[in-house]
């Protein structure tokens, strides 16, 4: 479910204030929103932290009739984009992503809608060091400190992260992934499920909704939850699962971990490590296992499950890491963002 806001009712989300979007040198703010009608004569709020000419943080609205501007602010200073060829349209969704970075430095700004960057100029040009620090409520919908109306329609997915989140991220929202698989320096996220539920699950914030109704809520994909399977315990030799790699003296003796096809002796002289016991044709993997000073590196004649394994001594233990883990997280991450699950309406 989504929830619909009414302009002319005063309809609004209100988190209140938000004291640690002061003194933010990037910001990013998210926004579901499925217009009803689109009137830009009074400027009609999306999401802001907002209050008069000199009181606001940061702001999202209608400019130009039919486009979308974003803007922070330091005293008189204001700095953001607006779009240009948007052409916001009545009845049709649109997962907004905009962006400001760098502020006291070198400044960036970017608006995403549904997936793509949109083409934009400057809305306002000026150099705030950072975004200041505002007393007003954030709120999605109507401003109340200037009485300003919010854009009519359903609204979901708001999100707000402190820092310019990379296009990667900008990109899956648009394209309906949930503002969770990106969850650095995120500040906010109210999915906005329906009225009795307006709540912000990462920081905990109440969101106070006035007026509203429930609405449709767009198709959102959610990451799923990775199958995890356990390996069996590994035998001395001949072995496929989990164990650990010993040393005692000058032998080097493991079974797992790293895998071992056959019977595989792992012998250690001098500086010198070398496997014994498989041949290259019934290994997985290339190479023999050599040893420089303290570290041993190797693949093949020992079986690896990944890439590349290391295999580090330190005094009289020898560990094996995988250097394919980081490699396998990232897979099960890209299988989870691949995996929908819908939300329930």
């Amino acid at each position: 479910m989504a929830i619909t806001l009414a302009g002319s009712g005063n309809d609004r989300v209100d988190f209140g204030d938000i004291a640690s979007i002061a003194g933010a040198t990037a910001i990013t703010v998210a926004v579901t929103l499925r217009p009803s009608a689109i009137n830009a004569a009074t400027n009609n709020r999306v999401i802001h932290q907002w209050a008069s000419s000199t009181f606001g943080a940061f702001l999202m609205q209608v400019v130009d009739t039919d486009e979308i501007g974003f803007t922070v602010r330091n005293g008189s200073s204001l700095y953001g984009p607006k779009t240009t060829a948007l052409n916001l349209t009545a009845g049709n969704t649109y997962r907004i992503v905009a962006r400001i970075g760098g502020l006291g430095g070198t400044k960036t700004q970017s608006i995403w809608v549904n997936g793509s960057a949109a083409t934009t100029t400057a809305w306002f040009s000026g150099s705030p060091a950072s975004v200041q620090n505002s007393a007003s409520s954030v709120q999605i919908g109507h401003e109340t400190a200037e009485t300003s109306d919010g854009v009519d329609g359903d609204y979901s997915e708001a999100a707000i992260w402190l820092e310019s989140v990379p296009d990667w991220v900008a990109e899956a929202y648009g394209q309906g992934y949930t503002a969770l698989v990106y969850q650095k320096n995120q500040l906010l996220y109210a999915p906005l499920e329906n009225t009795s539920r307006t709540n912000d699950i990462v920081g905990g914030l109440m969101g106070t909704l006035t007026g509203g109704a429930t609405a449709d809520h767009p198709r959102i994909i959610y990451p799923a939850w990775p199958e995890i399977i356990l390996s069996a315990a590994a035998a001395a030799s001949g072995a496929s699962g989990s164990a650990s790699i010993t040393e005692t003296a000058d032998s080097v003796a493991g079974s797992a971990n790293i895998i071992v096809i056959s019977s595989a002796a792992i012998t250690e002289a001098a500086d010198t490590v070398t496997a014994t016991g498989v041949s290259s044709s019934a290994s997985v993997g290339t190479a023999a296992i050599t040893e420089t000073a303290d570290s041993v590196v190797g693949a093949g004649n020992i079986v690896v499950i990944g890439s590349a394994a290391s295999i580090t001594e330190s005094a009289d233990s020898v560990l094996a890491s995988d250097g394919s883990i980081a490699d396998a997280i990232m897979k099960i991450r890209m299988r989870a963002r691949r995996t929908p699950m819908q939300t329930n309406n």
